[in-house]
């Protein structure tokens, strides 16, 4: 999937769907819970909606708005494309 492929994903929307709650942190910005590092009772992933592209302030993992859903569903990256 190219860039311009990702930037159109519906991020939170995408999110939502699977069970995944955000909360608002700035323009562009949403923050969650890491879906790696369990027990995450802060939300310590931002997430710019705008790029899609996320990173954990705890554990440092990192990627796209793909490989955050292909996470909180413990699936792989080309499993989470076919779907949307």
């Amino acid at each position: 999937m190219s860039r311009t492929g990702i930037e159109t994903i519906q991020a939170c929307y995408e999110l939502e769907r699977h069970g995944w709650k955000t909360e608002s942190a700035g323009k562009n910005e949403v923050k969650c819970r890491c879906p790696i590092h369990g027990k995450d009772t802060n939300p310590s992933v931002s997430l710019n909606i705008e790029k899609n592209v996320w990173i954990c302030h705890t554990c440092k993992a990192s990627g796209d708005v793909i490989s955050l859903v292909a996470h909180i569903k413990k699936v792989s990256r080309a499993v989470i494309i076919q779907e949307m």
